[in-house]
């Protein structure tokens, strides 16, 4: 299970290069002495960029995952675009068609929402509208991102004395998203689902909730939940007052629903220092458990 899960996130977000194809590379070191960075380019990215990838299901959905993985590329080491090649304006040409496309819209969203720490959405909001989505995955993430956004404006009026919480149309269209196929669906899958608090347990994906209105008799208690400061620097407390025979555990995802930290809280310390400096700055949603019930959701800044 963990193993197929991993590939579906692999596939999902355009990880790393193959094992086919790092194999590929050892074989022609071997053969022919250490490659030029031309052919290690050509032979991790050739394809990509010239179109050459044959698939045989999910064409579009397959291409799409490669286009990211190919930009993301090139963008974390621009030297790739001037190798002093002949192909060097075929990359070049892919880039940039890649970054005032699609590809590079989403991108700029995903850097307005970490430069502005939600403080501020109306360039994200307006960037994300005018995306024009080419397939499911980018109706999906185009989606994902509105309602997000959406919230944190909500939650940075400073007029308003409570957490903004998903309406039902929100709800259900981040569950529409949430229950698809990652391979089909994309990034905003993973997303929803974080979005919505989805546990993630032994691997296995437990749909458990529907929304962030937790309707149990345990969320009607008074646990005296406090988290500050935040936004911090991965450094917070959690205070909170749950009873001797309770067990409970403090859950933290990132945006794409990836479990990155928990902390199993002692009922008799009423109180616990969490460090979770090893973070990125960023935004993410923590969820509290008490026993099977969750008691309390809310999102986390990170800020370095």
């Amino acid at each position: 299970m963990i193993n197929m899960m991993e590939e579906i996130k692999h596939i999902a977000f355009a990880g790393e290069k193959t094992p086919a194809k790092a194999s590929f590379l050892q074989n022609l070191k071997r053969k022919n002495g250490t490659p030029t960075r031309a052919q290690e380019r050509e032979l991790n990215l050739g394809k990509i960029v010239r179109g050459q990838n044959v698939y045989d299901t999910l064409s579009a959905e397959f291409l799409l995952r490669d286009s990211i993985y190919c930009f993301h590329q090139l963008k974390a080491n621009d030297t790739l675009l001037h190798l002093g090649n002949s192909d060097d304006t075929l990359y070049q040409a892919f880039y940039d068609f890649a970054l005032t496309g699609n590809i590079g819209k989403f991108e700029e969203v995903n850097n307005l929402i970490l430069d502005s720490l939600m403080a501020d959405t109306t360039s994200a909001e307006f960037v994300n509208q005018n995306i024009y989505p080419k397939c499911t995955s980018e109706e999906n993430k185009q989606l994902a991102n509105a309602i997000y956004l959406n919230k944190a404006k909500n939650d940075s009026d400073t007029t308003k004395t409570e957490h903004y919480e998903y309406d039902s149309t929100e709800v259900f269209q981040l569950n529409n998203v949430a229950y698809q196929n990652p391979m089909t669906g994309g990034a905003a899958v993973y997303q929803s689902r974080a979005m919505l608090f989805i546990d993630i347990l032994d691997e296995v994906l437990e749909i458990s909730s529907k929304s962030l209105v937790i309707h149990n008799s345990e969320a009607t208690k008074n646990h005296g939940f406090k988290l500050y400061p935040n936004p911090n620097n991965g450094n917070f407390t959690l205070e909170y007052d749950i009873e001797d025979t309770s067990v409970g555990v403090f859950y933290l995802y990132d945006l794409s629903g990836r479990l990155v930290k928990y902390q199993v809280l002692n009922s008799q310390n009423k109180i616990e220092t969490i460090n979770a400096t090893e973070l990125n700055a960023g935004a993410y949603y923590y969820l509290i458990k008490i026993g099977d019930n969750k008691v309390k959701t809310d999102k986390l800044i990170i800020v370095k």
